[in-house]
């Protein structure tokens, strides 16, 4: 709670920063802040593609009907790299442009070559 507005006024700041900016269709800028007192800066990078070993458990609710609860956590990756979770956990503010586009337009573009 106690970051919310400095994450607030980075957010407004990156925006004022950005707004000449044409970004891609279907695109956000996805604003990541750390959960200390204070960033120690902002680091534009991508994101970190990740997995989970995310699972379900059946749960009684209170009026008696079943639901499910996701248990689990992230697969850990060795070591810090270029991307959004390690600058974020080393304290810094993360900026990454998202898109719905997640193919790989260049290799796809050489294999189509080897298939077609």
């Amino acid at each position: 709670e106690d970051t919310y507005d400095l994450a607030a006024s980075l957010a407004i700041d990156i925006m004022d920063r950005t707004s000449a900016l044409v970004l891609p269709d279907y695109s956000v800028i996805n604003i990541n802040y750390p959960m200390t007192d204070r960033a120690l800066g902002v680091k534009a990078v991508p994101l970190r593609l990740t997995r989970y070993d995310d699972y379900y458990v059946e749960v009684r609710l209170r009026d008696g009907r079943t639901g499910y609860r996701l248990e689990g956590s992230m697969v850990p990756i060795p070591e810090p790299q270029e991307d959004d979770y390690s600058w974020l956990s080393r304290g810094y503010a993360t900026v990454t442009v998202l898109t719905h586009e997640m193919t790989d337009r260049e290799m796809t573009t050489q294999i189509r070559a080897l298939v077609e």
